[in-house]
């Protein structure tokens, strides 16, 4: 076990009950089932039913709440929020699981019409991070680089940015200088470089920071995939350096978070 460390892990997680007390989770205002498109003038239209049409290249169709049918090409909107489909859920909860395998099998049938509801940058990152996983670096970039067309990427873009980072950190030899930024990022970057250099103790500590001084969603409701890449991690690094009691904590932790 981490003796010695037990002070700073109060500590710390301390602080992560305060930011999840002082910053209760909002989410974005509206009723199940309920989708609601954000358009490039800031315009909101809602859409009661949430079911849509889906054509190529993000064309979507669909009845607004007046009972007007509307049509809207990809670049008329920005933002869809939409209920979580079950198929993308499963491709989270694998991830979750470690499974990473059956992620990306279970990815593959998810269709492709929620890529332009909502959901394209989040499974593009979940894909990312299961080809990471597998060290498969050029599949993952690839996927981050997908993400980019689809309707409310920019919800996801500073996530993508830090994985970008990340799977540049992976692919070094781990001698640059460690990051100062005290954000998630700068944890997660900081723990990987450190287990390049066999200091995975360290490592354990840098990737606790990430998880336990920051919540799971932001205020918006946005998942925090950083974070949850960090988690990942140290779940990882957890079972590798034998401290099996702590890597199940924080497993069960992740599962019911999410």
């Amino acid at each position: 076990m981490f003796e010695g460390k037990a002070q700073v892990y109060k500590i710390i997680r301390g602080l992560f009950i305060t930011v999840l007390i002082g910053g209760a989770l909002l989410r974005f205002s509206a009723t199940a089932g309920e989708a609601v498109i954000i358009l490039n003038n800031g315009d909101e239209v809602r859409n009661p039913s949430g079911k849509f049409s889906v054509g190529k290249n993000g064309a979507i169709g669909f009845r607004d709440d007046t009972g007007q049918v509307r049509r809207l090409k990809r670049e008329d909107y920005r933002l869809i929020f939409t209920d979580c489909p079950k198929s993308v859920a499963i491709v989270e909860k694998y991830i979750r699981l470690l499974k990473f395998n059956e992620a990306l099998e279970a990815s593959k049938k998810v269709p492709a019409g929620y890529y332009w509801l909502g959901w394209g940058a989040f499974m593009c990152y979940l894909k990312a991070e299961a080809y990471l996983s597998q060290k498969n670096y050029a599949a993952a970039l690839q996927e981050l680089k997908d993400a980019r067309q689809y309707a409310s990427y920019e919800r996801r873009e500073a996530f993508i940015r830090v994985l970008k980072k990340v799977i540049a950190v992976e692919q070094s030899k781990g001698t640059e200088p460690l990051p100062q930024n005290a954000d998630e990022g700068g944890f997660l970057v900081r723990g990987i470089l450190l287990e390049k250099k066999k200091q995975d103790r360290a490592a354990v500590l840098e990737y606790m920071k990430a998880v336990m001084l920051f919540p799971p969603r932001d205020r918006e409701g946005t998942l925090n995939l950083v974070r949850l890449s960090a988690q990942l991690r140290l779940i990882r690094l957890l079972k590798r350096i034998g401290e099996a009691g702590l890597a199940q904590g924080f497993q069960q932790q992740l599962v019911k978070e999410y």
